[in-house]
């Protein structure tokens, strides 16, 4: 397939179960216009072989170490051949209208740069992992909707802020306009962050429900770990791509969020994890300022405030 639709891009780093079930979801798609990606972040459990011989279809991109999911996704990204590039997680199972419905939702609206859809937690009742995913003053990103009901509130289509890169659709457009996913945040928030840049630069996120997904979730880190990178990546993600105003506006909850998150840790006895994220802080300052340069060259509009529909019912 030289020049399929969609490239699927599917980061991975062992356990070969979850990657089978989600290859196998991916080959019972309706829509059959695209191309499948696994990148691989070093596994040593033999998961990449075992899926290889039994999906011969699968590109597989073999990299010497974990290079977390920012990595992968755009080693993924410099070898996908679709206009549209789909980013999964490989502990998400899609159901079979899953690509079909995001690609129809972005031909039919132009000026979308992604689509997501509803992920489920797995088991009854339904509950919520995330549809969309919104920005915090603070830098934070969560998930809309994360352990709520599924109720009629997410069968409503709509924009949001961003897609959480554990299964989104994006435009191969926006990341030659804003660049791609930022490694240096390793994995979590850069999906969030992503958005803040597409966002700057016009593109708008659909939400639509009809494509569901079941996301197992957790597979990647430990909840100190996820603790510890949103910390760090949501002061990164202030640092690079908050318009000025905003990072002034916004400074004490930056700072009180970053606090508390360091109170966590503490008390889970995380000491050293919290002593990376500040050394990592102090040692990339300059760096990020230096990626705040390269955001104000291309030109992107800075937003006076980040739009209220964005933001969770009562949280500033």
């Amino acid at each position: 397939m030289s020049h399929p639709e969609v490239s699927v891009v599917v980061p991975h780093l062992a356990g070969g179960e979850i990657l089978t079930a989600c290859l196998a979801a991916l080959e019972g798609q309706s829509f059959r216009d695209f191309e499948t990606i696994l990148v691989d972040n070093g596994s040593a459990d033999g998961s990449v072989p075992a899926a290889a011989r039994r999906f011969p279809g699968v590109r597989v991109l073999r990299r010497e170490r974990n290079y977390g999911f920012a990595g992968a996704a755009n080693a993924g990204l410099a070898a996908a051949r679709g206009r549209l590039l789909a980013f999964l997680n490989d502990d998400v199972v899609l159901e079979a209208g899953w690509l079909e419905k995001l690609v129809g939702a972005m031909a039919a609206d132009s000026a979308a740069g992604a689509a997501t859809g509803k992920l489920l937690f797995p088991g009854e009742p339904r509950r919520i992992a995330g549809a969309g995913n919104y920005l915090l003053s603070s830098g934070f990103g969560r998930d809309r909707g994360v352990g709520e009901p599924d109720s009629a509130e997410f069968d409503l289509p709509g924009e949001v802020f961003w897609a959480s890169g554990a299964a989104c659709l994006i435009r191969r457009e926006v990341f030659a306009r804003v660049g791609g996913w930022d490694e240096d945040f390793f994995c979590y928030l850069e999906d969030t962050e992503l958005g803040l840049r597409a966002r700057r630069a016009g593109f708008r996120c659909l939400y639509v429900p009809e494509a569901v997904g079941i996301h197992r979730g957790g597979s990647s880190a430990s909840a100190a770990a996820r603790s510890a990178f949103c910390a760090r990546n949501a002061v990164y993600t202030v640092l690079k791509s908050f318009p000025g105003r905003l990072v002034l506006r916004h400074l004490p909850a930056v700072a009180g969020a970053h606090l508390r998150a360091l109170a966590y840790l503490a008390r889970q006895g995380e000491f050293r994890r919290a002593f990376r994220i500040e050394r990592d802080l102090a040692v990339n300052f300059p760096l990020m300022l230096r990626k705040r340069r390269q955001i104000r060259k291309l030109g992107l509009p800075s937003l006076s405030c980040l739009p209220p529909t964005f933001r969770p019912r009562g949280i500033p």
